[in-house]
């Protein structure tokens, strides 16, 4: 009979380690994000699930280049939260240490919402999807119905102006009233959060939402964990405003800086691994369970037999991410394609592309080449594309002043006696010759439209029927 185990969800052991040494606040990162799980000791092991979680683009991130294991697959729970999965049956071929990599580009961001700036507030849509999965109970870990939460929900609801009031107040006493206490050790019940008069930061979270679910504030858990810093994860809270969205509130930062302000704004680097807790999550075929909270990671195994000692533990490396923008003189004239974060090392492609009437000249930096190579270095890097307008010239009118074009079939040819740099495009931008011969024929792939320039800043259209 196979033997189904559970494995420890807290986390065993932490490596992180980020290539550039000092990375700054809000700095942009290419994540890779691994669990390793060593079955050297459990010969008898013959199914192992592993679970990462899934980073998605949303108002604290950008995430961008997602790449996961060949043998992984994003799934999805019934609240629409993604995660990543990945189960391994053949152990006959596998190495001792089974691995399950997500890599992925990070680019925090950085926003305030002015809630003073609010004027106007609109009652909740009972029926709408905010207010029915966010105003309820959540097992033992958001309770809006017990007894302490209702009565300290009472007392500053009847003190309180607006929903937003409610919504300050209520962060300000979870901050001024709990304590900061068992770090690291999950979600607890809301009774012995309270019974032990604080816990850490999902704790505090959790009370926070308890009490603002009770007077039907949708409210939820907002959790995430740094590319950056060893040991470093963080849960805060969110609430919900009709017809404005979701603001944050974190009253775990307020508790340790009450000076600061962190409510309605972020400025952290946190991955947001998720929001919402208590997701059920697929094992394999019609098993699920349950879960609170997805921070770092999950696995199960079965086996048969023997099995002394499986461990699994996760690792983060990361390396800085390098801006490439590439824009046009002007907007009417042409557009650039390719611009994004690049580590460095890699190669960015940058692309000219004229608009209609236009002809692509050269770079920023002097370049005529199109597309443009960009070996990505240690810095943010700009480039600006120039275009000019296309100009139909009679070439009787310069074969006398530069140089003259004529074409026969699909070959162009050009005679250029004072020995002028003459360009040979096509009306994309893309070169096809560059010289500085006194002549020179070039055959065109295909018939269009193609542009000459040279000499005198003249230029010719030719078209190859």
């Amino acid at each position: 009979m196979s033997v189904f185990h559970q494995a420890s969800r807290l986390l065993a052991v932490l490596v992180i380690v980020c290539s550039t040494a000092a990375l700054s606040a809000q700095t942009p990162v290419r994540v890779y994000n691994t669990i390793h799980t060593d079955r050297t000791d459990c010969p008898g092991l013959n199914k192992l699930i592993q679970i990462l979680p899934y980073c998605e683009t949303n108002e604290y991130q950008t995430i961008a280049n997602h790449h996961f294991g060949t043998n992984g697959e994003k799934k999805t729970t019934d609240e629409k939260h993604h995660y990543l999965w990945q189960k391994t049956t053949n152990f006959y071929y596998a190495p001792d240490v089974i691995t399950f990599s997500d890599t992925f580009d990070f680019i925090p961001t950085h926003f305030v919402m002015n809630l003073d700036s609010i004027t106007m507030l609109y009652p909740y849509d009972s029926t709408s999807e905010e207010w029915l999965w966010h105003t309820g109970t959540e097992g033992v870990y958001v309770c809006p119905d017990n007894a302490v939460i209702d009565s300290l929900a009472d007392m500053i609801w009847d003190q309180s102006s607006d929903i937003i009031d409610f919504a300050r107040q209520c962060y300000e006493y979870v901050a001024g009233h709990l304590t900061y206490q068992n770090p690291s050790t999950g979600l607890h019940s809301i009774e012995d959060i309270l019974a032990w008069g604080g816990g850490d930061c999902g704790n505090f979270a959790s009370v926070y939402i308890s009490m603002l679910r009770n007077k039907g504030v949708p409210a939820r858990h907002v959790v995430g964990f740094s590319p950056y810093n060893d040991n470093d994860m963080h849960v805060w809270a969110e609430f919900f405003l009709q017809g404005y969205g979701w603001f944050p509130a974190d009253p775990t930062y307020k508790n340790s800086d009450p000076s600061g302000d962190y409510f309605g704004r972020y400025s952290y680097n946190y991955c947001i691994a998720g929001k919402d807790i208590n997701h059920v999550y697929n094992l394999d075929g019609a098993q699920n369970q349950a879960e609170p909270l997805l921070q770092t990671y999950l696995w199960w195994y079965w086996y048969n037999g023997t099995c002394h000692y499986i461990d699994t533990y996760r690792e983060i490396l990361c390396d800085a991410l390098y801006h490439i923008v590439g824009v046009a003189d002007n907007d009417s004239s042409g557009s650039v394609t390719g611009s994004g974060y690049y580590v460095q090392g890699e190669e960015a492609r940058l692309e000219a592309v004229p608009s209609t009437g236009y002809t692509f000249r050269h770079w920023s930096n002097g370049s005529t080449e199109n597309p443009l190579i960009v070996n990505v270095g240690a810095s943010d890097e700009n480039f600006t594309a120039y275009f000019s307008e296309v100009e139909d010239v009679n070439i009787e009118s310069v074969l006398d002043v530069s140089f003259g074009v004529r074409a026969e079939g699909n070959t162009i040819f050009v005679v250029n006696p004072q020995g002028s740099r003459i360009i040979i495009c096509n009306v994309q931008g893309q070169p096809l010759s560059v010289s500085r011969q006194t002549s020179q024929d070039v055959t065109v792939p295909v018939a269009g439209v193609y542009l000459v320039s040279g000499g005198h800043g003249h230029c010719q259209k030719v078209v190859i029927f």
